[in-house]
């Protein structure tokens, strides 16, 4: 059956990953350096800083890692060295990059109104920080850190073309999918585990954060099990593994974010269904 409609763009927007030298040696490097010892955990953030400048798609998946890098289980790899000062050189790279470059020729959204939303929303913080909290100077940080991320994610995904869209959607969704293998890896080792608790961690450094990440993942698996026609299975094998995880951490916002997340992808796909049919009921109506 040829996949018309919606699901014809999620297959178009999941091809093979290109796997080329150019694409994954400094993410790939800056991820070794990360794991590798407390000293090369700083050169890694300076490596992603740099990455992050090279254009729209590099700053975003920077973003990510910085995230990542941040996130990493401290009894696995150790505390990351100086992170505190040296995730702020990744964000202030990544805004540089996107802002300087502007749009694309070909953008893949318009994001206007959702960056004066953003812009907004960093005005009330900002406001907030002022004149409600007792600490100013570090709640106007968290307030700036937060809406300059923010908007330079909203205008990174906004202002790339289709293709490079696509590659940063896989980039960012595979970087997931390794979290998840090798958290799942860990479930035999105390390290894996919350010192208080049950709850499965993984590689991260808090139950409470791989939850959420492998709702996130299952989600979007979800999304593409649905969608895409034909299937691959180790999709079906990797929506078990998110599922399996999200169990074992124990992390209840990420089952209710994983439910919600699919009801929402459901109803999504029904409505675009029902719109495909209408539109070749339409059609055919015309032409006859």
């Amino acid at each position: 059956m040829t996949p018309t409609g919606s699901a014809a763009v999620v297959q178009a927007m999941h091809r093979r990953f290109p796997w080329r030298f150019e694409i994954l040696a400094l993410p790939v490097l800056a991820v070794l350096m990360r794991v590798a010892s407390g000293p090369t955990s700083a050169l890694s953030y300076l490596i992603i800083a740099g990455y992050a400048l090279v254009g729209r798609r590099q700053a975003v998946v920077a973003l990510f890692l910085c995230w990542l890098f941040n996130m990493t289980n401290h009894a696995l790899f150790g505390p990351p060295v100086m992170a505190a000062a040296l995730r702020y050189v990744v964000i202030l790279c990544a805004a540089i990059s996107v802002f300087s470059r502007g749009r694309a020729a070909h953008p893949t959204a318009r994001v206007d109104g959702l960056l004066l939303y953003a812009l907004c929303l960093g005005g009330i913080l900002v406001c907030h920080s002022f004149v409600i909290s007792p600490i100013v100077d570090v709640s106007l940080l968290k307030a700036l850190t937060f809406v300059i991320v923010l908007v330079t994610l909203l205008a990174g995904w906004g202002w790339m073309d289709a293709s490079e869209r696509r590659l940063a959607s896989q980039m960012v969704f595979g970087g997931l999918m390794l979290v998840g293998i090798a958290s799942m890896a860990t479930a035999r080792l105390g390290a894996g585990y919350m010192p208080n608790s049950a709850g499965l961690k993984g590689v991260l450094v808090h139950s409470q954060t791989l939850g959420p990440a492998m709702a996130i993942s299952a989600g979007l698996l979800s999304a593409q099990c649905l969608t895409m026609r034909p299937l691959p299975r180790w999709r079906i094998g990797m929506l078990g593994v998110c599922v399996a995880i999200i169990y074992l951490s124990q992390a209840r916002i990420g089952l209710v974010s994983l439910l919600g997340g699919l009801v929402i992808a459901m109803l999504a796909q029904g409505c675009a269904v029902l719109a495909d049919r209408r539109s070749e009921e339409h059609t055919s109506e015309l032409q006859s």
